[in-house]
């Protein structure tokens, strides 16, 4: 874009240059559970009680196999981002695979290893279409790493897009 509007690249405004080919999307990248060993052992202890609470009861039902979903919410600046990287960190240290996704694009940077819900799941940006479902197709890697996770965050999940079309609200 920068090219085509203003003759100019990344590059000289003192930025990293992209890669010239595209990332592997679809694979999970490797993480050495010893590292996020290391990290969960310095950072479990700087919870906060009410970080804690949630953090044990994350583990406890990963450990126990009750999955479920944990809707967490809380003002800007108690440390959701820290505490959710720390669940992140701790499934992928047991060697496991945790998917780290965000609604917006800003808040997946955060993530150790996040990129946009959109983009994981392959959810449409028009959702007022007839054929509105995630383009996922079975036995891709996509599918294969959903499968295979053990964990996912979704950050900013109370942001999303929830449109129905006019005539399914009609019937509700």
């Amino acid at each position: 874009c920068l090219r085509r509007l203003c003759g100019r690249t990344v590059g000289s405004f003192g930025l990293p240059e992209p890669p010239a080919e595209p990332l592997a999307a679809d694979a999970e990248p490797d993480y050495d559970p010893e590292h996020q060993e290391i990290f969960v052992a310095e950072h479990e202890g700087r919870l906060t009680a009410d970080q804690r609470a949630v953090y044990d009861e994350v583990v406890a039902r990963l450990t126990n196999g009750t999955g479920g979903v944990i809707f967490l919410q809380a003002p800007g600046g108690c440390g959701k981002t820290y505490l959710e990287n720390l669940l992140l960190a701790k499934v992928r240290s047991e060697g496991a695979v945790a998917v780290a996704v965000a609604t917006s694009g800003i808040a997946a940077c955060l993530l150790e290893g996040g990129t946009t819900a959109h983009y994981r799941f392959r959810i449409p940006l028009r959702l007022h279409t007839d054929d509105n479902v995630c383009g996922i197709a079975r036995r891709t890697p996509e599918a294969a790493l959903l499968q295979a996770c053990r964990l996912i965050v979704w950050d900013e999940a109370g942001m999303a897009n929830r449109a129905y079309p006019a005539d399914e609200l009609e019937g509700a």
